[in-house]
């Protein structure tokens, strides 16, 4: 082998602008036609080479040590049935032959699957060779499912002078002609709308099966009773999954195993989908104009989820100046349509400074109450108005109020807004901006009357804001009408906003808003279990149901701000695993993630077979791998049981020549000539 280097006589950032001025000057002049230029040219041209003086190096080889690697597939698929004991026996018959060879290396290559991109034994090779000159060959253990078996045999197998392609040789583990059933999800909805079923299509494929086959599949949605239905297998099959509720749902598809399949780890998918509701109708009533129904508007208006009802009480009825009733009003307010015929499809109720004014008479009181009992939402925003004679408190609707205030209990007085104890827990306002602007308004809540959640709390520890059950529905109480100051930015403002569109979401049941809750997650063998709650304590242990019904308790730790936690080392078998303490119950999916190396659990020689060839190498299963078989460094000999390999090559020093590819002595007569010739050229006329 010939290499050529430079070794120039004088520095390189002398050398270089030289020859770009020189060359520069010459090239110009040859361009122009000017007598002598060519000579030039060639002066510059042979003094530049002779300054960087090159230097060619004849390297000769001689046989050396030969490297032969051995690339063990340690990926998620070795694991199954005997394969992994089958390559330890394949390994120790190859570290055997070795041994009977002098001048060969074995070196062993773990590969180990690569997530995302599956087996990649060919890239675990490449880059394990040091030095190419010294690779003879390799030796593949593995179960025939190489992602990244390129068309061809990679470069580091190409041949040298004189010599064939390096060889590959494969040792397969596992069966032939085995057989395994997959289940696919090809479409499945992050989202599905309570009410409404939502649509997963799947697909069933029998690998190594050329035959179609009936196959049963399961699907079971949170704690519902599983369905089967019956799917042709290389079809796809669109499947309906009622979405009862808000909130995520996990989703478990599990398929009939096929007669002789290697394994059933494929034959499971799990996927999370999260309930929501299409629109959420909210009806808001302003008992006059105010300040703060502009903010409702433009929180309500710019959530597109939510379809919005706004009416505002302009007058009293009993107010009479003299103004015609056609005058009055653009819209008539349609109290017996609102209240009494269609009051069932609203989801939230907000009155916002409403008093009774003898436009709602108590029968209409009675269906607001009964609307929350029966699982909807009232928020009330009060203010002076809320003590008058005749307000909410004197209506049917006192029953299912969380408090109320005293007689005469308006406070007018600056003071921040602060969260309780119990507040700095409850996810409606906990995690809220710290720094609050102040109020100037606030009602003495009267403290007997007290029956919900004070979790904002207003001047000398008053209760702000209340929450509270009715029934299946809530009820929210905001005792102050001022929390539109925050919005005009009041002494720095407030989280107004993220206020209103908590409490709008709690009144709604949004799940990720519940005082109490239970959930948990599986990533890789451990489980988390977290409980919020606003009670200090929790004694009561969570109970855990594994997918095959067996069980475990677990104890929790508070973390002294809500939250209680723990952990436990599980095998995440596939499928849904129930937490349940108390009333309280969740359910979670082991972490899921697709696979390449999980699509396909066979073992195959269709992959590796065309390489194999290529290289002229064997390729054998496992149980008639020869333990007689002998690894070679004679290329000659052949024969099922000799797997030859090239020797390998190292340097010879004492064959090594160097040499100046031009001598100083041809280049100084090489210039004098053409500065000479240059001479002679331009002298003539």
């Amino acid at each position: 082998m010939t290499t050529l280097s430079f070794s120039p006589l004088l520095p390189w950032l002398v050398v270089i602008p030289f020859l770009v001025i020189c060359l520069g000057f010459s090239t110009y002049a040859v361009f122009r036609r000017m007598r002598g230029a060519i000579p030039r040219f060639l002066t510059f041209l042979i003094a530049g080479i002779w300054l960087l003086n090159p230097i060619s190096h004849r390297i000769a080889y001689k046989p050396g040590a030969s490297d032969v690697y051995v690339v063990l597939d340690e990926s998620p698929s070795m694991q199954m049935a005997h394969r992994q004991a089958e390559a330890r026996a394949a390994l120790e018959k190859i570290r055997n032959a070795a041994g009977q060879e002098s001048g060969l290396n074995l070196k062993i290559i773990h590969a180990t699957d690569s997530g995302s991109e599956g087996t990649t034994l060919f890239t675990d090779l490449q880059n394990a060779v040091t030095d190419p000159r010294r690779f003879a060959g390799a030796i593949f253990i593995t179960d025939g499912m190489v992602h990244d078996a390129p068309p061809r045999l990679p470069r580091i197998f190409a041949a040298d002078t004189g010599r064939g392609p390096r060889p590959l040789n494969v040792v397969l583990t596992g069966k032939k002609e085995e057989t395994d059933r997959q289940i696919m999800v090809l479409e499945a909805p992050t989202y599905g709308i309570v009410g409404k079923d939502a649509s997963i299509v799947i697909k069933v494929i029998d690998h190594g099966s050329t035959e179609k086959h009936k196959a049963q599949v399961s699907l079971q949605a949170g704690h519902a009773a599983p369905q089967h239905v019956t799917v042709e297998t290389g079809h796809a099959e669109t499947l309906k999954v009622p979405v009862k509720a808000a909130g995520d749902m996990p989703v478990v598809i599990q398929v009939s195993p096929l007669q002789g399949e290697m394994t059933t780890a494929n034959n499971i998918e799990t996927l999370h989908i999260n309930g929501i509701r299409e629109r959420l109708k909210v009806l808001l009533v302003s008992g006059a104009p105010n300040p703060g129904e502009r903010v409702w508007r433009r929180l309500l208006r710019s959530d597109p989820a939510v379809d919005l009802v706004h009416f505002t009480i302009l007058r009293a009825p009993e107010q009479d100046d003299g103004t015609s009733t056609d005058e009055m009003a653009l819209v008539v307010f349609p109290t017996q349509a609102l209240f009494e015929k269609k009051i069932d499809q609203f989801d939230l109720i907000i009155l916002d400074g409403f008093k009774t004014m003898g436009l709602l008479p108590d029968a209409y009181m009675e269906n607001i109450a009964r609307f929350v009992q029966g699982g909807g939402g009232l928020l009330l925003l009060t203010g002076p108005e809320f003590l008058e004679d005749g307000s909410l408190k004197d209506t049917p609707l006192a029953q299912i109020l969380p408090a109320t205030a005293e007689a005469h209990g308006v406070m007018d007085r600056k003071f921040v807004p602060q969260l309780t104890p119990l507040g700095q827990r409850h996810p409606v306002v906990n995690g809220l901006p710290p720094h609050w602007g102040p109020w100037y308004r606030a009602l003495n809540v009267a403290p007997a009357s007290v029956k919900g959640d004070v979790v904002m709390k207003g001047p000398d520890e008053n209760p702000l804001l209340v929450l509270g059950q009715a029934g299946e529905g809530r009820v929210a109480m905001l005792f102050s009408d001022q929390i539109w100051l925050w919005s005009r930015g009041e002494g720095g403002g407030g989280p107004q906003a993220q206020l209103l569109r908590r409490l709008a979401h709690w009144l709604m049941k949004e799940p990720a808003l519940e005082a109490e809750q239970l959930s948990g997650q599986i990533s890789g063998n451990r489980l988390d279990i977290t409980r919020h709650s606003l009670q200090p304590r929790i004694d009561e242990p969570v109970e855990v149901t594994r997918p095959d019904s067996s069980h475990f308790t677990l104890s929790l730790h508070s973390d002294g701000k809500g939250a209680f936690t723990n952990h436990a080392v599980v095998q995440p078998s596939p499928g849904i695993w129930r937490l349940k303490q108390g009333d309280l119950e969740s359910f979670v999916l082991p972490e899921h993630a697709e696979t390449l190396e999980g699509q396909d659990l066979r073992a195959t020689s269709s992959r590796l077979d065309p390489l194999v060839q290529q290289s002229s190498g064997h390729i054998v299963w496992s149980n008639n791998f020869d333990a007689e078989t002998r690894l070679s460094l004679h290329p000659g000999r052949y024969g099922r049981s000799v797997w030859a390999f090239p020797p390998g090559r190292e340097a010879d020093p004492s064959r090594m020549k160097t040499r100046q590819i031009l001598p100083p002595w041809i280049s100084a007569l090489s210039i004098i000539f053409c500065i000479f010739f240059a001479w002679w050229r331009e002298r003539k006329i």
